[in-house]
């Protein structure tokens, strides 16, 4: 937890803050993966975004370590920035990622 399990008001850092964190495939390429990055608050509403080629160093994801990057401005605002309770990672099909060096980034 980033609080204690405490909300995290992140209202205030929405357009200057966001996610990064390494990935990479075991094999094969490809410019977009089934996976969403996202927030989820403590009404349990998620927001998050797919993982397409303009998050990825390079435009693909592929068997060699990328840096992604998602601006918390590009989440959906369905959701109470005021009130955050974890980042979440959803997978839509199986498969098999390496995840690393997941930081919270000024842009």
């Amino acid at each position: 937890s980033w609080n204690k399990w405490k909300p995290v008001d992140l209202s205030g850092v929405i357009g200057s803050k966001g996610f990064s964190f390494r990935i990479k495939r075991v094999k094969g390429n490809s410019e977009s993966l089934p996976i969403k990055v996202g927030l989820e608050d403590y009404d349990r509403a998620v927001t998050n975004v797919a993982l397409t080629p303009k998050y990825v160093a390079g435009g693909k994801y592929d068997s060699e370590w990328r840096e992604v990057k998602i601006p918390l401005s590009d989440l959906p605002s369905n959701f109470d920035f005021t009130r955050t309770k974890q980042l979440l990672f959803s997978f839509d099909e199986s498969g098999e990622v390496f995840i690393d060096t997941i930081k919270f980034i000024d842009l």
